[in-house]
């Protein structure tokens, strides 16, 4: 029992952060570039976005946003600031953890980081291979506890691609498939409007 005291709790298992990770999130806000905003996708836990604004402010003032899952894929279509720090903790599953990374990647700055809980999740694991691997567009950073820290690849990739859309960077050789890409892409973007189709009709 005597660990109680390093863990902040939040609305549940889910959401109970231990000091080291709450420290890490603050201490990744302070060095977020100034102008860049600092996303934090979860599942209602409200001491994420106080330990994150907590660096923010002992740093440059940027602005801190506390997103519900639920809500993020109505507000990631209208969204219009480059985000330098994404924070996600939702559903390990997969398809989800998938899911709200693509939809968020284009908005992430060129130095973003994103930081992942449930790194002791197969869900996440899978997630995180996948864009740590020859398809993906992040670099390892460094892990506490459950929470795992990537960054967007610096290299400036130069794609040479063929005619089956698959690409190799002439500078780092990581290889791509643009077509794989393309169809995640727009399947998400279908489900997106089937549901925003049903809310209408539901009206």
């Amino acid at each position: 029992m005597g660990n109680e005291g390093n863990i902040v709790l939040g609305n549940g298992p889910i959401d109970s952060l231990s000091r080291a990770e709450c420290e890490l999130l603050s201490t990744l806000a302070r060095g977020v570039p100034v102008g860049q905003a600092i996303v934090a996708l979860n599942s209602g836990e409200g001491e994420v976005a106080t330990w994150l604004a907590r660096g923010a402010n002992e740093a440059t003032g940027n602005n801190v946003y506390s997103v519900n899952i639920d809500a993020a894929y109505g507000l990631v279509h209208r969204w219009k600031e480059k985000v330098g720090l994404l924070w996600y903790n939702a559903s390990y599953e997969y398809e989800d953890v998938k899911k709200a990374l693509l939809s968020w990647q284009g908005y992430l700055s060129p130095e973003a980081k994103v930081v992942l809980r449930g790194y002791d999740q197969p869900g996440v694991v899978k997630v995180i291979k996948e864009y740590l691997g020859a398809y993906g567009n992040f670099i390892f950073v460094d892990s506490v506890d459950t929470t795992a820290v990537l960054q967007v690849d610096g290299c400036a990739h130069y794609w040479v691609i063929d005619y089956n859309e698959f690409g190799i960077c002439k500078y780092c050789g990581r290889k791509r498939n643009f077509k794989r890409l393309s169809r995640e892409s727009s399947e998400i973007e279908t489900k997106r409007r089937v549901n925003v189709g049903k809310r209408g009709k539901t009206k």
